[in-house]
């Protein structure tokens, strides 16, 4: 890798924790599958599991090269599970490159357990495609799948509120939906109610919807 000039700085950095100098070490440390680095950075500054250049982390160099005990080590300390700083998720990364021990890893960050699948896409869909009886249909089969997380971490009830839709969110509320529930960015229901960043309100939700943010 070649090291930016914004990385070679003991400068703290404007869009993320730590210096530039910590975040290379990090990226570096991932890279290389170097856990005891890893460790001692964090240990030193915890925030640095969430240091970021460009959008990569250091989970998306552990990742990209297939550093899975680095991967495991940097998700325990609370890393990001999505964010790859590209278009692709980290897990459509590590299924692309089949990765196949990283990907469950990462399966297993987002579902909340190792071992679980992120199983919540088909609801997601549904519920973005504004099809109530196609969620119904899905929930009344798995009533599990009222929590389960789609690749990004969102639970039905976040795309509930994104896509605007009350009924659904009434319809979710009354299977037991969290209205509190956390993605893996920390974002509540409450907080989505004009989309987030790969789902826009002003330019994703249909135009003839009636439901505004406030409504929400």
């Amino acid at each position: 890798m070649i090291q930016p000039d914004a990385l070679k700085t003991n400068q703290p950095l404007v869009w993320s924790p730590g210096t530039g100098a910590a975040a290379w070490a990090m990226f570096c440390a991932a890279a290389d599958g170097d856990v005891s680095a890893i460790g001692r950075l964090l240990d030193d500054d915890p925030s640095l599991v969430r240091c970021a250049y460009e959008y990569r982390t250091p989970l998306a160099f552990a990742v990209r090269e297939n550093q899975f005990a680095a991967a495991a080590l940097l998700l325990e300390r609370g890393a990001n599970p999505i964010a790859s700083g590209t278009a692709d998720t980290l897990l459509v990364i590590a299924r692309d490159r089949g990765y196949v021990e990283m990907q469950a890893l990462l399966e297993g960050a987002l579902a909340g357990a190792p071992g679980r699948s992120p199983a919540g896409a088909p609801v997601a869909a549904a519920i973005r495609a504004r099809d109530l009886a196609a969620v119904h249909s899905l929930l009344d089969a798995v009533p599990a799948l009222v929590h389960a997380h789609d690749e990004r971490s969102n639970q039905p009830i976040h795309w509930a509120v994104m896509t605007r839709q009350i009924d659904v969110i009434d319809a979710l509320l009354a299977r037991g939906a969290d209205v509190n529930a956390r993605r893996a960015d920390g974002a509540r229901p409450i907080q989505l109610t004009n989309g987030d960043y790969t789902y826009r309100g002003w330019r994703d939700v249909p135009a003839e919807t009636t439901a505004t943010p406030g409504e929400v």
